[in-house]
């Protein structure tokens, strides 16, 4: 689902129509692979339980139902750019029934956030940053409160995920986990939060002595040091890297809004930052703003290229 949703953000960036016909066969074989595991409850049944070292992962998992719905709201929209608008309609008819059945299913009234499963107690970081990050919740009061119970578990060096503990019960700080979070705040409209998450973790893996001071890294413990111990701990890991595009899409407020980039959308979240400046490249051209808090350019725009 990984591939499947990254085909989608290679396209937006590229534009590169010739790569997306040389591809579209298998992408829509990978999606009708996947959308064949949904189940009788209307939910994607997980059967590969690999992950990012997650525990628990398998079953009607929200993690993995919260990818899928951002898998098909985005297939959706490459099957209209090849022409295709019965499957387009096809994949948009998916995902709103999985939204359907998520909020059903998986929503835990009482915590206020999303269950890992339906017959799970544990409300993950992973499924429940994912949800908010991409609009599986279906209402702006539930994203609200999924900021809240995830800024719950945070210590002073980061976000503590209830999933990530390798089998000790104790959790842990995956920066992976912890990047789809840094999405939701700013999605679900808690901007300085964001940037406290950003000051606070990124901060701490920055200036930690017993790391580079230039990278981000894998994971860390609850007391700040390496999760992953010997040859596997990686200090410079991709999984780490949410502050690059969420100051870029929230915080500077710039993003693509259309499928190659033709239509962008500037919407700043400055939070307690009085100067957000910086530019964004895309296929069809490139988009320069600057935005100061003083300044009159406080409202949101658009701009086509």
């Amino acid at each position: 689902m990984w591939t499947l949703f990254g085909t989608h953000v290679y396209y937006t960036y590229s534009a590169d129509k010739a790569w997306l016909d040389s591809i579209w066969a298998r992408f829509t074989r990978g999606v009708t692979f996947i959308t064949n595991k949904i189940d009788g409850n209307g939910l994607l049944n997980v059967t590969g339980t690999n992950d990012w070292a997650r525990d628990g992962q398998g079953g009607e998992n929200i993690a993995a139902n919260a990818l899928l719905y951002g898998v098909l709201v985005r297939a959706a929209s490459l099957a209209q750019i090849e022409g295709d608008a019965a499957l387009a309609t096809s994949y948009a008819t998916r995902a709103a029934n999985l939204k359907t059945q998520i909020n059903a299913r998986l929503w835990d009234t009482s915590a206020g956030a999303y269950k890992d499963n339906p017959t799970s107690t544990m409300i993950p970081q992973d499924g429940n940053a994912l949800a908010v990050w991409y609009d599986v919740v279906d209402s702006r009061t539930k994203a609200r409160s999924i900021s809240y119970v995830l800024g719950e578990n945070w210590n002073d060096k980061g976000s503590r995920a209830p999933e990530f503990t390798f089998g000790t019960g104790i959790p842990r700080i995956s920066t992976f986990a912890s990047s789809m979070e840094l999405m939701g705040h700013f999605q679900a409209g808690y901007d300085t939060r964001g940037l406290d998450m950003i000051r606070s973790m990124w901060g701490y893996m920055l200036d930690a002595p017993h790391g580079t001071r230039s990278t981000i890294w894998e994971g860390l413990n609850s007391d700040g040091s390496f999760a992953y111990q010997g040859p596997f701990q990686s200090l410079s890991h991709g999984w780490g890297t949410g502050p690059t595009s969420a100051l870029t899409y929230y915080v500077l407020g710039l993003a693509p809004e259309t499928v190659a980039g033709q239509t962008y959308h500037v919407i700043p979240h400055p939070g307690d930052l009085t100067h957000v400046e910086g530019k964004l490249t895309m296929a069809p051209g490139k988009v320069v703003f600057t935005r100061d808090r003083k300044s009159t350019r406080l409202n949101s725009s658009h701009i086509t290229i």
